[in-house]
């Protein structure tokens, strides 16, 4: 009797352990967003973040999304701070994106999907090296969000 009750605690236990300890998932993210640009993790696979590069006019778009990068996920970031460099420059160069509202989702600043900046040196065929500095999402901060877009051929 008490080695039937102690089996089934052990098998409790167990169960339980594992349901609590289970891994994140692990499925790498598309190739691309829905935009179409590449994607960089946040949080290891909590979130992800789109880049969409305007070569010609050098405008750069930056959309959060789910861990899938399939359903847009608002922020509370009212602006972000991206480290940029192009190509194999060592230089970094620095660029504000600024939230982007949208009064069909109700979408503001504090409160969205979206962020875009401009800068002349976008206007380039070179690969794009990013590092978005902080971006909060549900209420927690992500640090170092290293994104890269590939040179144009």
């Amino acid at each position: 009797m008490k080695t039937t009750r102690l089996r089934h605690l052990l098998v409790i236990a167990s169960l339980l352990f594992a349901a609590g300890c289970s891994p994140r998932e692990t499925t790498p993210l598309p190739p691309s967003g829905p935009h179409g640009g590449p994607l960089a993790d946040v949080g290891s696979r909590k979130y992800a973040l789109e880049f969409l590069l305007d070569r010609t006019e050098g405008h750069l778009t930056l959309y959060t999304l789910d861990a899938r990068a399939a359903e847009a996920i608002r922020t509370g970031s009212e602006g972000l701070e991206l480290r940029v460099r192009i190509g194999d420059n060592p230089q970094e160069r620095f660029l504000i994106l600024a939230p982007i509202a949208n009064s069909a989702t109700g979408e503001f600043a504090g409160d969205t999907t979206r962020y875009a900046g401009d800068a002349p040196w976008l206007k380039t065929r070179e690969a794009v090296s990013l590092n978005v500095v902080e971006i909060i999402i549900r209420g927690r901060k992500y640090r170092d969000i290293t994104g890269f877009i590939p040179a144009e051929n």
